[in-house]
């Protein structure tokens, strides 16, 4: 067989981003810490290798190694050292896959901030804040997938791995690959950083076409000349399904909770504030500024997966610091384990997982408050510190606007029985989320649940109470796995 092409496979959808997105450019402009990559035009774009990377875990994980080395190339690692000297034919193959940069348009770029918080004393730690720019969600663009198939790549069969009845057939089992990209980019992906806190969620914005022009029909040639003059394409022989995505690991957890906000909220947006004007009611009363209002996503109300996920970590550590007798180290370890870390030399991956938050904002209410700040010496007003706020309210008590969503791949028991935990002190009010916690603010209350672990779904109601009673020995039983290891 020849390196004669047989097939081309096209794939060109417009996609669009469903929550923030952070592609780092690794520069900052002296204010900003992270900024966005950017084009020489100053549009941000998301290239290519992000998408490619992405994908070929997927292909990965549905089908197998060999199949991803295929479509996507590979060097083999024994022969890896001699990339730049004379290299064996079997070191590796050609990547038969082309994948576009997608240029965003519309895009609207967010500045968001962070700080890491100190467990026990519940404020900042010192020297760690920062700020980060992103991309909101909406943002839309157009990608471009083309599979070149050449007569040898049909040399080797791959043996009972067709995701797809249709294309069962030895020449059809690259078909049978893009089918599957199709499927993925229906549902939807994650690329970028900080895709365990909600960002990076990317999909197109219709089910996906593909289309094949196959040489061995010579009108096959014509259709591709005209296809590269118009980019018309023929009709598809595949439309992507999300359904077709291999189900989660039975050994993954999924809890969808539902709270109300049972006190006022605030996740503090300085930059949107700064751009309000506050004008006296009467020209006797003092003008005050307002210095910090809810954080908003497009015309939504958003509590971000870093607030989230930052929440849960806390806690998770305070119970299992108490489990471990005060021992910080062996929380720690646990906790890293999960919920990934970073340092100089090291970095794990997290495996728990949040998604942003939003909230139609007829659901909420915003009222502005006055506020002084005190002298905590003489516990009188500070002069000339009047200050204003604009938290949001829940308008109807009896309603459960906020959904979290959390998932947390190879979930163990001892790891099903901490997160167990954290959510009976969420549910409870125990845990407020936002800033202003010491005046009462973020205070929220579950009202149902649902548990997707170990080949069970557990759905857990009654506002204000979790109603185990019919899952009591189930929930026990992750809770006690956790209380044993933790005493081993």
């Amino acid at each position: 067989m020849s390196e004669k092409i047989v097939q081309k496979i096209i794939i060109n959808v417009p996609v669009h981003t469903l929550s923030p997105l952070r592609i780092a450019s690794g520069m900052d402009d002296g204010l900003v810490d992270v900024l966005v990559l950017k084009n020489k035009q100053g549009k941000p774009f998301i290239p290519g290798t992000s998408i490619t990377g992405v994908l070929r875990n997927e292909i990965v994980a549905l089908y197998n190694e060999e199949v991803a080395d295929k479509i996507f190339g590979n060097i083999d690692d024994e022969v890896a050292d001699k990339v730049f000297g004379n290299i064996d034919d079997e070191a590796g193959n050609q990547s038969m896959i082309n994948i576009s940069d997608v240029i965003l348009s519309d895009a609207i770029l967010i500045h968001r901030d962070g700080v890491a918080i100190d467990t026990f004393a519940g404020v900042g730690k010192t020297g760690a804040k920062y700020d980060y720019e992103g991309i909101d969600r909406g943002a839309e663009g157009e990608l471009k997938i083309e599979f070149t198939v050449r007569e040898l790549d049909f040399l080797k069969e791959f043996a009972n791995v067709s995701k797809h009845n249709a294309f069962s057939q030895v020449k059809e089992q690259y078909i049978d690959v893009a089918a599957s990209v199709a499927d993925l980019l229906t549902k939807g992906i994650k690329i970028g950083s900080l895709t365990a806190k909600g960002y990076g969620k990317f999909a197109s914005m219709k089910p996906v076409e593909i289309s094949v022009f196959d040489f061995a029909n010579r009108a096959a040639a014509d259709a591709w000349l005209k296809y590269l003059e118009n980019g018309k394409v023929p009709k598809p022989v595949y439309v992507g399904k999300a359904s077709f995505i291999q189900a989660k690991a039975v050994n993954d957890l999924e809890l969808t909770i539902d709270f109300s906000l049972q006190s006022s909220m605030i996740i503090r947006d300085f930059e949107t504030a700064k751009e309000i004007k506050q004008k006296p009611k009467n020209a006797k009363q003092p003008s005050v500024g307002l210095e910090a209002v809810q954080l908003k996503s497009g015309n939504d109300y958003v509590i971000p997966g870093t607030s989230i996920k930052g929440v849960l970590r806390n806690r998770a550590k305070k119970i299992l610091t108490a489990l471990y007798n005060g021992e910080e180290g062996k929380a720690d370890e646990i906790i890293n384990k999960l919920m990934g870390f970073a340092h100089k030399n090291s970095a794990c991956r997290s495996r728990l997982s949040v998604d942003e938050v939003y909230i139609a904002t007829d659901l909420l209410k915003n009222v502005k408050q006055t506020r002084n700040r005190i002298n905590r010496f003489t516990g009188g007003t500070i002069d000339s510190a009047l200050f204003a706020e604009e938290p949001v309210w829940q308008q109807n008590k009896n309603a459960a606007p906020i959904q979290m969503n959390v998932k947390i791949s190879d979930c163990s028991k001892m790891e099903a029985g901490l997160i167990m935990l954290v959510l009976k002190d969420m549910w409870l009010g125990n845990v407020p989320i936002g800033g202003g916690k010491s005046v009462g603010r973020g205070v929220l209350l579950g009202s149902s649940c649902t548990l997707s672990y170990a080949g069970e779904i557990i759905k857990l109601g009654k506002c204000g109470l979790p109603d185990v009673k019919e899952h009591r020995d189930v929930l026990e039983g992750y809770v006690h796995e956790l209380v044993v290891k933790c005493n081993e």
